[in-house]
């Protein structure tokens, strides 16, 4: 992130049916920097998870979070991790995230 920033509002929705998931998860994390950025244990979680659902998606479902405490300061890289629980599937989904900055405290370069 180059300034603070605050993710305001997540809009999923699936493209397809997935079946044998017990839950679903969505995570916003922070990379620690400290270690190679595939490693899980170099994600710190930011804020409460977001259960997305427990069982499976059927096609063309929508679902929207507004998350209190997903907050980032500026300089820190950052990502959405998907937990799927249960049975090996696919997951087909888009949407959009609306983000609020504060470029009054930026990263300079």
């Amino acid at each position: 992130a180059m300034c603070n920033l605050k993710i305001t509002k997540l809009k999923m929705q699936t493209s397809a049916t997935t079946s044998g998931m017990s839950s679903i998860k969505i995570y916003c994390r922070k990379w620690s920097g400290s270690s190679a950025f595939d490693i899980n244990t170099t994600w710190a979680t930011v804020g409460t998870a977001w259960t997305l659902k427990s069982g499976d998606f059927v096609d063309n479902e929508r679902f929207y979070h507004a998350p209190s405490d997903w907050t980032i300061s500026a300089g820190e890289i950052w990502g959405l991790q998907f937990e799927f629980n249960g049975a090996a599937g696919v997951a087909h989904m888009n949407g959009g995230i609306v983000i609020e900055e504060d470029w009054n405290n930026q990263v300079s370069s």
